[in-house]
C-alpha cells in the first residue's frame, strides 16, 4: 500500500489461494530461493486466518501501523483533497476484501493466509503457486535487505515509502513471473523482452476490471502504483545487469515517486551516491496532524500529470484544530514554468473544491500554498516566500 502509509500492514496484497501444505510451501522457499539466488536465513512464520476476521484484522493492523490511526489519516488525505469528505476506511477494506487472500506483514515478519478465496474470483493452480511465490520474496526481502525495518522508517515520508514499496513490488511480480515461467517453458528473459508488456499492464490497471464498483481513486491508483510502475523500474535494472542491478537498488533504494516514473533520475543520484538514506522528514509538533511530503505521484493524482512533472521537493503540514484542518504546503520546481505550471493548477483546484482562505505564491523555482481554517496561519505562512 501507499507508501504508502499503510504499506507496514500491508506490504503485499495480492490472490492466493488454497491453504499451503508443507511440500508445497518448501518447494516455493526453494523456488524463491533458486531464481533470486538468495537463501531465506530463517523460517518463514506462516499463519492461517479466517476471512471472517479479515476486516477487523487489517483494521487493527492499520490502526497500529499509523502514528495517527485510521481516522486521523483519512482526515489527512480529506485535508488535502486525495478523498472526498464522506469517505471511510470501509470501501479501501471492501477492496481488500474483494482481492486478498495472503500478505505478509514485514512489522511481525508473519505471512498470513486466507482461509476461503474471495467471492468469484476464479485461480489457474499454475497462477495461485506463482502469486504464493509472489507472497514469500517478501518474505526474502525482509530477511535479505531488511525491508520490514526499512518501510516502517519511511513510514512519515508517503513519497519515499510509496517509492521503496515500488522497488519490493516490482521485484517480487519479476520473481512471480519467473517462477510462472519455469512452469510453463517459458525463461524469465524471454517474458521480459517482449514488447508493450508494461503498456498492457498499465491499460489493464486503468480500466479496473478487478476492483468494485465505489472505490475511490486514490485507494485504487495508489495500491497499483506499486505493482505496475514498480515492475517497470525493476524491470529496466534488470534488463542491463540481471539479479546484481536488484541487489545494487537495494543497497541504494529509490527515495521519491519521481524516481520511479522517471529511472534515469535515479541513476543519476545513485551515481552519486553510493549508499541509501532515508530523507528525514520532522516529527508532527503541537497542534499537528501530519508533517510529510507528497511528491510526483500524489501530487499528478490531484492535479493532473503535467502538473506534477518537474517536482523538485516539498514539505507539506496539516494542522488540526477544534474547528477543522489547515494545509501548509512548501514545494520546489526544477524551473521557474515548473513552479508556475504547479501555482496555476493548485490554486485552481482548490478553488474549485471551494477550500477557505486559499493561498498561493510562488518566487522563483519556489512555491508556497495554504488553505484551510486557520486564515492567520495561511496568511503568515505563504507571506514568508
Amino acid at each position: 500500500m501507499p507508501a504508502h502509509p499503510l504499506a507496514p500492514a500491508l506490504l503485499a496484497l495480492l490472490l492466493t489461494f488454497p491453504a499451503l501444505g508443507q511440500e508445497r510451501f518448501a518447494g516455493e522457499i526453494a523456488s524463491v530461493e533458486s531464481i533470486r539466488g538468495r537463501e531465506f536465513t530463517a523460517e518463514v512464520k506462516h499463519v492461517r486466518l479466517e476471512r471472517a476476521r479479515l476486516r477487523e484484522f487489517l483494521r487493527a493492523q492499520i490502526d497500529r501501523d499509523l502514528p495517527i490511526g485510521a481516522d486521523g489519516y483519512l482526515e489527512a488525505l480529506k485535508a488535502v483533497y486525495l478523498i472526498t469528505p464522506g469517505v471511510t476506511m470501509e470501501p479501501l477494506l471492501d477492496l481488500y476484501d474483494a482481492q486478498v487472500l495472503a500478505f505478509y506483514d514485514p512489522a511481525a515478519h508473519v505471512y498470513y493466509s486466507l482461509d476461503e478465496p474471495p467471492k468469484n474470483v476464479p485461480m489457474p493452480e499454475q497462477m495461485v503457486e506463482a502469486v504464493e511465490v509472489h507472497e514469500l520474496m517478501h518474505a526474502l526481502q525482509d530477511q535479505a535487505f531488511g525491508a520490514g525495518r526499512r518501510t516502517i522508517e519511511l513510514q512519515a515520508d508517503w513519497d519515499a515509502a510509496l517509492a521503496y514499496q515500488s522497488l519490493l513490488e516490482g521485484e517480487a511480480v519479476l520473481v512471480m513471473l519467473a517462477h510462472l515461467g519455469s512452469k510453463l517453458g517459458v525463461g524469465l528473459e524471454a517474458m521480459v523482452a517482449q514488447e508493450g508488456m508494461i503498456d498492457a499492464l498499465r491499460e489493464a490497471a486503468a480500466r479496473g476490471d478487478s476492483v468494485p464498483a465505489g472505490i475511490p481513486g486514490y485507494f485504487v491508483d495508489s495500491l497499483q502504483f506499486p505493482y505496475v510502475e514498480g515492475l517497470a523500474f525493476v524491470l529496466e535494472a534488470f534488463k542491463a545487469g540481471g539479479w546484481e542491478a536488484l541487489d545494487a537498488l537495494h543497497a541504494n533504494p529509490p527515495r521519491s515517486t519521481e524516481e520511479i516514473l522517471q529511472p534515469e533520475l535515479y541513476r543519476e543520484r545513485a551515481s552519486r551516491e553510493s549508499a541509501g538514506r532515508a530523507r528525514p522528514v520532522e516529527k508532527p509538533a503541537d497542534g499537528e496532524l501530519v508533517r510529510t511530503v507528497l511528491g510526483e505521484f500524489h501530487w499528478s493524482f490531484l492535479l493532473g500529470k503535467k502538473a506534477g512533472e518537474g517536482w523538485g521537493s516539498d514539505r507539506v503540514v496539516i494542522r488540526r484544530s477544534g474547528v477543522g484542518t489547515t494545509v501548509l504546503v512548501d514545494s520546489s520546481w526544477d524551473s521557474t514554468a515548473d513552479a508556475r505550471e504547479f501555482a496555476e493548477a493548485i490554486e485552481q483546484m482548490l478553488v474549485e473544491k471551494k477550500a477557505k482562505n486559499v493561498k498561493v505564491a510562488t518566487n522563483g523555482l519556489r512555491v508556497l500554498a495554504g488553505w484551510g481554517r486557520d486564515a492567520e496561519r495561511v496568511r503568515a505562512f505563504v507571506a514568508k516566500k
